[in-house]
């Protein structure tokens, strides 16, 4: 695990202020990592972010804390006995499950799982992947749309076995990957999210799906485009 704190040379004690002069000052060195920057930028000038980063840091890495822990105290075991109550808080993120996510990803769609898989990396601070799996949820969304043009003006109806071969491609593809991680990095020691709002929003996307769907035949029915197996 990168240990920020030794690129720029500051304890793990340090105020938000000391690592952003010692940021300050690797930017303007010779060779300045911006993967190095960002990282800084997104795990130790958020507060919340960070909490949860020194705790992983403390488990790989636990003789770095203590040996620089002040003179003035006697170095002991973490406990989140001892901690302020908002921080034992924030060092467990509050994740939507992955494992449940994907599966109902498979009753619904993988766009619900990718979704939740988005913003389970935003709470990890982990902006690049979050990006990534929403760039999966617009593609499978214009995807959608493109199937349903298809079926209006060709009267092509998709078999299931080709939303099961989006929900495994999507799966082995990204999904798993994130069951790992979360797996290997937290275990079950997290907090979970309610699933009462994303199945709410996803049953109101399905009826917004059908809606847009009701209109794109009216139109290609005016336009005279519509397949004759549509108006039957």
């Amino acid at each position: 695990m990168i240990n920020l704190y030794q690129i720029l040379n500051v304890p793990p004690y340090a105020n938000k202020g000391q690592i952003q002069t010692m940021l300050q000052h690797y930017q303007n060195s010779a060779n300045p990592d911006p993967k190095v920057i960002k990282a800084v930028q997104d795990w130790l000038l958020v507060d919340d972010v960070r909490a949860r980063y020194d705790e992983r840091l403390r488990q790989a890495q636990p003789d770095f804390f203590q040996a620089a822990a002040p003179a003035h105290r006697t170095p002991t075991p973490i406990s989140h006995d001892d901690e302020p109550e908002d921080v034992a808080l924030a060092e467990s993120p509050m994740l939507w499950n992955p494992k449940a996510a994907s599966i109902w990803a498979f009753f619904l769609s993988p766009v619900l799982g990718s979704w939740l898989y988005a913003l389970n990396y935003r709470e990890l601070g982990d902006e690049a992947e979050a990006q990534k799996h929403m760039k999966v949820v617009w593609g499978l969304l214009v995807l959608y749309v493109v199937f349903m043009l298809i079926t209006i003006l060709t009267g092509f109806n998709f078999p299931l076995i080709i939303s099961l071969l989006i929900w495994f491609a999507w799966y082995f593809g990204i999904a798993q990957q994130h069951i790992n991680e979360i797996q290997n990095e937290f275990g079950d020691d997290y907090e979970r999210r309610p699933w009462l709002k994303p199945i709410g929003l996803t049953v109101l996307a399905y009826v917004g799906y059908f809606v847009l769907y009701m209109i794109l035949a009216f139109l290609a029915m005016i336009a005279g485009v519509i397949h004759p197996s549509m108006l039957n």
